[in-house]
């Protein structure tokens, strides 16, 4: 398995990305995955019915893995449009509904950290599960 680190320039602190084998994106040590290529969400290897657009929302923010993806290019990924200021909050009612459909899945407060976003309105996907703070 690959995982990704990269440094977070905001907070200056190690951010680790999901780690990936083929087409499959793991996080939480393997409890929640999904596949990229087709709609496929699995909870502690079973499949959720987890919604077309929360899953492109994933999709498209693991693709590259670790890369923070800026909001106009996730928008073209997911609704296959050019983005305009109008479309602000229409990606933001889908990232939130995708944390909601996390926290749903994984338990509250566990999901919607798996999406972190940076002060340049710009979002990637996270695993806390790899992320240790040391005093």
């Amino acid at each position: 398995m690959l995982s990704l680190i990269y440094m977070v320039d905001v907070v200056n602190s190690p951010v680790h990305f999901p780690s990936t084998t083929g087409d499959m994106v793991s996080l939480l040590g393997g409890r929640f995955q999904f596949s990229t290529a087709e709609e496929l969400v699995l909870v502690n290897g079973q499949e959720v019915p987890f919604g077309t657009r929360p899953w492109t929302i994933l999709r498209g923010l693991a693709m590259p893995v670790g890369a923070y993806v800026s909001r106009p290019e996730l928008f073209e990924r997911v609704w296959g449009e050019h983005y305009t200021d109008k479309d602000y909050k229409r990606i933001k009612i889908a990232l939130s509904k995708t944390r909601d459909r996390l926290d749903e899945n994984l338990g509250l407060g566990i999901g919607r950290n798996l999406i972190i976003t940076s002060s340049k309105s710009s979002y990637a996907l996270y695993d806390p599960a790899q992320y240790s703070i040391s005093k």
